[in-house]
């Protein structure tokens, strides 16, 4: 999921913005991807949640921070929804902090 991950680092925290069409791009193909095996599947791989769903999951969850329309792929959204509801699901998800923005932090990023 680099395409949705970069995308979506490099839009909010404002770093290397000429290089995000590209993995924008990449995300788009991939959700097209994802979307289109989800059609015919609940899960990604067999009859259940497996550990390759929670591993997409972590990206393709954020991947409106990205500026990317999930509307656009309803069985992502349909598979999605189907992780969020799983028993246990815990959303402790946080957005990047105000020092991780281009030049307000010593990352190697900068």
């Amino acid at each position: 999921m680099g395409g949705i991950g970069s995308a979506r680092f490099w839009t909010l925290t404002g770093r290397n913005p000429s290089r995000i069409p590209a993995r924008f791009a990449l995300a788009e193909s991939t959700l097209a991807i994802l979307d289109a095996h989800l059609e015919n599947n609940a899960w990604l791989v067999g009859d259940r949640c497996t550990i390759a769903d929670l591993s997409v999951f972590g990206y393709t969850h954020a991947a409106r921070d990205a500026g990317l329309d999930l509307d656009r792929h309803p069985n992502v959204v349909g598979w999605l929804d189907r992780v969020v509801s799983l028993p246990g699901y815990v959303n402790d998800f946080i957005r990047y902090p105000d020092n991780a923005r281009a030049g307000r932090s010593r990352s190697i990023y900068d």
